[in-house]
């Protein structure tokens, strides 16, 4: 009986590992990007030559959404003043002379995007009817550039607003880039 068990203990880790190793190198179509395992659901999407992905729901998802940012331009965070992440903001990104190149609703506290070209851009976010805005400068060849949109916690109330991802927080240790500033990092 023991022998079984322990068997079965083995056949187990043994099919875990294979299901990880497989898992870890599939790819969203028509993207160069390997993700993590737990974001290979997520698939980028393109408009008008700009490509993005939301993501960061719990905390093995903010972790891959962090890990996947080294092959974006922007890395955009949606929180509250208190640290509570936002999912379902209105998002318009244009560029240095106003065109609008990306309009989405983002269903995640984190968006990565990755342009076409470098340039400054425009990024605009509305959540429950509160527009913030932001420049981004995105430099060839350089780092991920970091945006933190943070809504003070009374324009998006906590028991009115769906959004509001509760019992999640941007800041601690290891949440490099998710404070309420803007960043200053180039690409």
């Amino acid at each position: 009986m023991a022998l079984k068990i322990t068997f079965l203990i083995l056949a187990g880790f043994a099919c875990a590992a294979s299901l990880a190793q497989t898992g870890a190198q599939k790819l969203p179509p028509g993207s160069d990007r390997p993700l993590p395992v737990p974001m290979t659901y997520l698939e980028p999407k393109t408009e008008n030559g700009v490509t993005y992905l939301c993501g960061g729901v719990g905390e093995d998802e903010v972790d891959a959404m962090k890990q996947a940012a080294s092959g974006y331009d922007l890395m955009v965070t949606f929180a509250a003043s208190n640290g509570a992440y936002l999912a379902g903001v209105d998002i318009d990104i244009a560029d240095a002379r106003g065109r609008s190149l990306l309009k989405t609703n983002c269903d995640a506290p984190i968006m990565l995007v990755d342009f076409d070209k470098p340039g400054n851009y425009r990024v605009r976010a509305d959540a429950n009817g509160h527009t913030l805005t932001r420049n981004a400068q995105v430099r060839s060849g350089g780092k991920v550039r970091t945006v933190a949109m943070a809504w003070p916690v009374k324009l998006v109330d906590m028991g009115a607003t769906p959004t509001l991802q509760g019992g999640q927080s941007s800041g601690g240790s290891g949440d490099a880039g998710m404070s309420g500033s803007t960043g200053a990092g180039t690409r």
